[in-house]
């Protein structure tokens, strides 16, 4: 059995875990930290993440800022998590996005949940799709209390005589 508990310092500033992380555990929490980037997999026990912010300090460039999978579960509470603009930037046709969970069972309170802005044209063409808040897949079961999901806006550019933008 793997137990892991890392606290960040109560009241001060949050230390920034730069790059990738990944998290396999039995059991683990993480409080009061600042990631780029969140892999956590293959929990049997309980795994919870509480006042934890996801792609605020830097933007990693991937698909999710928080990867959920093949967990038992999964405790998010009082988290924010931003998708990667350049993700978005480098891919026109899916936007960076914030939370993927994946063959997990996970509990949502007071969570901000932002997708990334879409692609930005920079000539003739359209604008991308804005990244996703939270997608949901592989019979995983989410159980939301306060969310705030919000998807990204479509990205500008130009298509004939009239800006796109998807606010």
């Amino acid at each position: 059995t793997k137990r892991l508990t890392i606290v960040g310092r109560a009241g001060g500033e949050r230390p920034h875990v730069e790059d990738l992380s990944t998290v396999s555990a039995s059991t683990f929490t993480l409080a009061g930290l600042d990631f780029d980037v969140l892999a956590v997999s293959q929990v049997s026990g309980r795994g919870r993440i509480d006042d934890c912010r996801f792609g605020h300090v830097a933007d990693a460039g991937t698909q999710y800022a928080l990867y959920v999978d093949d967990c038992a579960e999964m405790v998010l509470s009082r988290i924010q998590v931003m998708g990667s603009k350049d993700y978005s930037q480098s891919h026109p046709t899916a936007g960076g996005s914030a939370l993927h969970v994946t063959t997990s069972n996970v509990t949502l309170v007071d969570a901000l949940l932002e997708g990334a802005k879409g692609f930005d044209a920079s000539g003739e063409g359209n604008g991308g799709a804005g990244g996703r808040g939270l997608v949901i897949s592989g019979g995983s079961r989410v159980t939301a209390a306060v969310p705030l999901i919000v998807g990204g806006p479509e990205g500008r550019g130009r298509a004939f005589f009239v800006s796109q933008d998807g606010r």
